[in-house]
């Protein structure tokens, strides 16, 4: 399925990314019988979410079964659509170059060529929010997207114990897979205090599904003995040449921490997660308008018309993947109309 020889053909439509949105775009235009030449720096498709691991996950059982389910259904999905789906992996776009309908691209096994396209497609996901704090850059502290990325995709699993901080649905997620693989994982601690999560539950009560797996991730924590600390978050991590301990204090109303009732826990790995923003950089060299909001940062405003580079960023929020999926969708019907 992956082609690594030279690109030869012009006026395909290039889509930039090969997670949800990316490969649910390639595969809703070859269903019409429209070529495209999917780009990604990794070696294997689906993105963050999907790709899996790089070797043989016959074993990766801490990734669920589900999980494993839906990377196997995308694998399907590209195979059978491989006709018309080009997949150039382990590919970086390094800009685009005078003519406006022509991206520089470096792969691995063959170095910089010119890539010529009729549209073109970004779906260059979204990266994790960073939060300072005093300790933040010590060695054994980690965000959970690489965190994950590491139990995940590489198979290699945070030595002894670890604590993860932030706020939402991925903290739970990712607890679970590492005690799964046999990591001690000691407390959770979420920024948002129960008052403040429990106004998102009319959102999530249209969706039961995912409903339903979040309160199964919330089972599976309690079972193996790992608390939801609600209202807290992380004031400073120690260590002088890599992460001994880490001090979390509770937030009052107004979000100030109590230091008065913090905790120092002794621990060896940290797992830090406060949310992820759109990747925006492709889209702003190309001249795409951009807006900028609280929760996602900059991200482009879509109002591309027919060959026009056409944006399509992760959304953010509960249900990430399952959204891209189906705006990708929506994005490409469009599309097909104009044309």
């Amino acid at each position: 399925m992956e082609n690594n020889s030279p690109m030869k053909k012009q006026g395909d439509i290039c889509i930039i990314g090969a997670g949800p949105a990316g490969i649910n775009a390639a595969v809703y235009l070859a269903e019409y019988g429209l070529r495209s030449i999917v780009i990604d720096e990794a070696p294997k498709a689906g993105g963050a979410v999907y790709r899996g691991p790089f070797r043989d996950h016959a074993a990766a059982g801490h990734l669920g079964k589900k999980l494993k389910i839906e990377m196997d259904n995308l694998q399907r999905l590209l195979a059978r659509h491989a006709a018309n789906i080009e997949m150039l992996t382990e590919t970086r776009v390094v800009g685009f170059m005078d003519n406006p309908q022509r991206l520089m691209v470096h792969k691995d096994d063959r170095g910089l060529f010119a890539l010529h396209y009729k549209k073109l497609i970004i779906c260059s996901g979204c990266y994790e929010r960073t939060v300072p704090f005093p300790g933040w850059t010590l060695p054994g502290i980690m965000m959970l997207g690489a965190l994950q990325s590491q139990v995940k995709n590489s198979l290699v699993k945070p030595d002894k114990s670890v604590i993860l901080v932030g706020t939402g649905p991925l903290l739970l997620v990712t607890a679970k897979q590492l005690h799964r693989i046999g990591v001690k994982v000691l407390g959770i601690y979420e920024s948002g205090a129960r008052p403040q999560l429990a106004k998102q539950f009319p959102t999530l009560i249209k969706n039961l599904p995912l409903v339903a797996q979040g309160f199964g991730y919330m089972l599976f924590l309690k079972k193996a003995g790992i608390d939801i600390h609600y209202g807290w978050s992380v004031m400073e991590a120690r260590g002088k040449e890599s992460l001994d301990e880490v001090v979390v204090a509770p937030l009052d109303r107004d979000r100030r921490p109590i230091l008065k009732k913090s905790r120092t826990i002794r621990v060896n790995t940290l797992g830090v997660g406060f949310g992820f923003i759109s990747r925006s950089c492709l889209a702003k060299l190309l001249g795409v308008q951009m807006a900028r909001s609280e929760e996602n940062g900059l991200f482009p405003r879509l109002t591309c018309g027919v060959g026009h580079p056409c944006p399509a960023f992760t959304p953010q929020g509960m249900w990430r993947a399952h959204m891209a999926l189906t705006w990708r969708r929506l994005r490409e019907k469009s599309r097909l109309w104009r044309c």
